[in-house]
């Protein structure tokens, strides 16, 4: 009850119902806030002191998917930071020129169902490695890869 009053007094917040009850909710610049903390949708982080709020989300903290890729590439969850950096809408095309591992596309689809993703590098080794992750991860028809250059 104190963060949401002193979220209230830096205009951050409406006043609201006691955060006991089942009720609990408020609205930020006219977005609705709802409080579930049994599977919440974003996590917060806030530090307070007696001279100021800090608050973060933390962005690189994917949601968990049952699978890891068995030809490592860049850390999953970097890839996951850049494609929900690129939100990502259904019906769009994700072509990544130089996908080596194809880490980016994985995360991407695995995530982000509706998105045509295509993969293309020069080195054959990376795309044998690039084709066998999105096997793995059970992607085949989400995700192409080519062999060739994108010139």
């Amino acid at each position: 009850q104190h963060l949401r009053e002193v979220l209230h007094g830096l205009g951050m917040a409406s006043p609201g119902p006691d955060p006991s009850s089942s009720a609990c909710s408020d609205s930020v610049h006219g977005l609705p806030l709802h409080h579930a903390a049994a599977a919440p949708d974003l996590y917060i982080h806030v530090h307070l002191t007696p001279t100021g709020i800090t608050a973060g989300v933390p962005l690189l903290v994917r949601r968990v998917k049952t699978y890891y890729l068995p030809v490592k590439g860049l850390h999953h969850s970097v890839c996951w930071g850049l494609a929900l950096s690129a939100r990502l809408r259904p019906g769009e095309v994700v072509l990544d020129p130089m996908c080596g591992k194809a880490t980016v596309l994985c995360e991407a689809a695995a995530f982000w169902p509706g998105v045509r993703y295509l993969g293309c590098d020069i080195d054959g080794a990376q795309v044998a490695d690039a084709v066998l992750n999105t096997e793995y991860a059970g992607l085949q028809g989400k995700v192409e890869i080519v062999l060739g250059s994108v010139r």
